[in-house]
């Protein structure tokens, strides 16, 4: 359990199982559970069903997305998956920022997706999609209703 206590951190949970496993469902539905009593299972997740190159395999009404590490067989979904559960918890925000705060705007590009930058006589617009914890971090900056100040 102290391992699942981490993800109380994360913005979202990657579940790999070994679909060769015969007990694959049954550890699953543990993880499930372990999930549930620690309040977790609220969090955005994606399960990925790793080792399908091994032979006969059926998602048994299962959401997940069939992978082999070995061969790269659903690889190229598996990161398409992944780049719509991360953006899902984005929002779409303009911050005005003053032309001495460009350390803000490069923690944008660390913490974001900067979609645009423009530099104006009073200062610089930049928007972004970013998760709603970091628009807080900035809300001096945020423009009102996407108009710059």
């Amino acid at each position: 359990k102290a391992t699942f206590e981490e993800v109380s951190f994360s913005d979202g949970l990657i579940h790999v199982v070994d679909a060769s496993d015969s007990e694959v469902f049954r550890h699953m539905e543990t993880v499930e559970q372990v999930l549930l009593e620690l309040n977790l299972n609220h969090k955005p997740n994606l399960t990925v069903f790793n080792k399908v190159d091994r032979g006969i395999f059926g998602l048994n009404g299962r959401k997940g997305i069939p992978v082999s590490a070995l061969t790269g067989e659903g690889l190229e979904t598996l990161i398409d998956e992944l780049d719509r559960l991360l953006r899902a918890s984005l929002k779409k925000v303009r911050f005005f920022l003053p032309h001495n705060r460009g350390d803000i705007l490069t923690q944008l590009y660390s913490l974001g997706h900067v979609l645009k930058v423009e530099h104006g006589p009073k200062g610089i617009a930049v928007d972004c999609e970013i998760a709603q914890k970091f628009i807080n971090r900035f809300q001096p900056y945020l423009a009102q209703n996407g108009h710059s100040r």
